[in-house]
């Protein structure tokens, strides 16, 4: 699944900005000081947008993943140049119906409080090929922020048991 880590250290890049030590610069003094404690949490009024966000692209994925049609995934996508090509879908789809059978369903699963983000959580299972019958479940997560005063997906993963 190498294919599918290299991406995920790609989307890390994102979450750090997110999740990082935050730092303010004093306009026109051109010093820097940390940002105050309330910006290190993740917004409460935010978490409802935060889910849908998350959930377009859970669900984006979920149908590409059935149906093998990238198009579903592509534009539940957020903007911007950290969208996943169509040629590493494929490859990823390929190994995780090779590895795991055919995709049979998403199903939400919760969050995690990361403190400046949310990780929500969905269960994707699979069938498993007539020599290996039976469902296994992975956690598919898709990582929120907040940026001016909207939420922003910083990233997803898979946990692979």
């Amino acid at each position: 699944m190498s294919i599918i880590r290299m991406f995920v250290l790609t989307l890390s890049l994102a979450a750090a900005v997110l999740c990082g030590a935050a730092e303010t610069v004093e306009q026109g003094k051109g010093e820097t000081k940390p940002a105050s404690p309330v910006d290190r949490k993740f917004p409460a009024e935010m978490e409802a947008a935060g889910k849908a966000a998350a959930e377009k692209l859970a669900l984006g994925l979920a149908e590409s993943l059935k149906s093998g049609d990238f198009a579903y995934f592509e534009a539940a996508q957020p903007q911007g140049d950290r969208r996943m090509p169509k040629e590493t879908f494929a490859k990823m789809r390929a190994r995780l119906i090779g590895h795991y059978g055919n995709f049979a369903g998403a199903e939400y699963f919760g969050r995690l409080d990361q403190g400046r983000v949310m990780d929500f959580l969905w269960k994707l299972a699979f069938e498993g090929p007539q020599k290996a019958p039976g469902t296994r479940e992975i956690i598919f997560w898709v990582r929120v922020g907040a940026a001016d005063g909207k939420p922003v997906i910083a990233g997803f993963s898979f946990y692979f048991n």
